[in-house]
């Protein structure tokens, strides 16, 4: 089993793409919650998946991948962490107009020594 979340990677951060107005630049865009709302979101869903993963049921999903429409990690202040934090395995994205994936990346301490860590995000990105 899997636990998949969709990330929004068009509005709700200050830089998106469409954090005012839309992808046709004429009608108005943004938020859909306050600020700070979504990531607090996903952090409960990461939490969640993650505290699932680790219970020990014999159902408990084994992976945790995320995915949107853009590359995000280094767009969205505070996702790679809850990434590295919840230690979701996969990022799926689009919209970059090649292929591009990624050795596992980390950004916690542990990973900067020389101890081989036993987890690190992946990325994948495909776009048309």
């Amino acid at each position: 089993p899997i636990h998949f979340v969709s990330l929004n990677t068009e509005t709700d951060f200050k830089g998106a793409g469409e954090e005012h107005r839309g992808d046709s630049d004429i009608y108005p865009a943004g938020s859909f919650g306050a600020k700070g709302q979504y990531l607090a979101w996903l952090e409960a869903d990461l939490k969640a998946a993650h505290e699932a993963r680790t219970s020990g049921a014999p159902n408990a999903r084994k992976f945790i991948i995320a995915g949107g429409h853009r590359p995000c990690c280094g767009d969205i202040p505070g996702v790679q962490q809850l990434f590295d934090k919840y230690e979701v395995d996969m990022y799926l994205a689009g919209h970059v107009h090649s292929y591009a994936r990624s050795t596992n990346v980390c950004e916690r301490p542990a990973c900067n020594s020389k101890q081989p860590s036993n987890f690190t995000t992946s990325f994948v990105y495909s776009g048309a």
